[in-house]
């Protein structure tokens, strides 16, 4: 019984949508109904009713249903003690990060660290925030630099602030508001939106920005990043959302960077697991709350 299949299966019962299901498991739709009935035709038995609009559990898959909690549970408690275990025996430390860390210092950071511990390996391993915060909770590893908003923030985690940043409209240098020092992100409306890929953590909080500020945006269909989404704006084919520190990294010409008044503050915090911490993950979070020079 594979046990990817009943995770999928207890999200799938959550949310009662394959598509919403297949988004938060980052699969697609076709492959999570391939797995749902994978697990029926092992189980012989039908998990879900099939005949209504809003999926529900049958008799049969009501009655699997705690059984596939216990699994999920025994599957946590192993991860964690093997992972606790193979901590105390290997001199290495895994830390989550994400595409743009270097903009914020965090490859300084693990670098400095690094050269103070030639003997400790480090390997980051880059994802979104909902990706870093699953491999956590499910014991991978135990500390990840992540992007979030105080509307994100996961409370089951411990964090340290490393950085903040502010959303900024990314605009051609003929746009009618390009001389502007700051806008109010309703201002902008009426425009053609080029956002990052859907999953992706900035995706769901400039998403999140324009619904705040009363309007849903009209989103040109192409998932660009970095200099190629740049060039789109200087060709006035839409407009982007950035962070500002990240915008400015990038010193493209041709396009303005204004600031947008009143936004979330973006947050780049190291999150982690108090519960679980080995050693050399207590020594970098010491590392890091004494303020490493970046």
């Amino acid at each position: 019984m594979t046990i990817d299949y009943i995770r999928e299966f207890i999200v799938l019962e959550k949310v009662k949508n394959y598509l919403t299901a297949a988004d938060a498991l980052f699969i697609s739709q076709a492959t999570l109904s391939r797995h749902i009935m994978a697990l029926e035709e092992e189980l012989g038995i039908s998990l879900f009713q099939r005949s209504t609009r809003s999926i529900q559990l049958t008799d049969d898959g009501f009655r699997f249903l705690p059984y596939a909690y216990r699994l999920m549970e025994l599957e946590d408690a192993a991860l964690d003690h093997i992972n606790i275990l193979k901590k105390i025996h290997e001199n290495r430390i895994t830390v989550g990060t994400f595409n743009s860390s270097r903009v914020y210092g965090i490859t300084k950071m693990l670098g400095i660290f690094a050269q103070k511990h030639p003997d400790i390996h480090i390997e980051d391993s880059e994802g979104s925030t909902q990706l870093q915060i699953r491999n956590i909770l499910t014991g991978k590893y135990n500390i990840a630099f992540v992007m979030e908003t105080s509307e994100t923030i996961n409370d089951r985690l411990s964090r340290i602030q490393v950085d903040t940043d502010q959303l900024v409209a990314i605009l051609p240098k003929n746009h009618p508001f390009a001389s502007f020092e700051a806008l109010n992100l309703e201002e902008l409306k009426n425009e053609t939106f080029l956002m990052p890929k859907k999953g992706r953590t900035l995706h769901g909080i400039y998403l999140a920005a324009c619904e705040k500020s009363g309007f849903e945006p009209k989103l040109l269909n192409m998932s660009l990043s970095g200099h190629s989404a740049v060039d789109l704006v200087r060709n006035n084919f839409a407009i982007m959302l950035m962070h500002k520190k990240d915008a400015l990294s990038m010193e493209p010409a041709d396009i303005v960077v204004i600031d947008i008044n009143n936004s979330e503050p973006l947050l780049i915090d190291l999150v982690y697991d108090q519960n679980n911490l080995s050693s050399i993950e207590k020594e970098f979070l010491n590392y890091l709350k004494g303020g490493p020079e970046i």
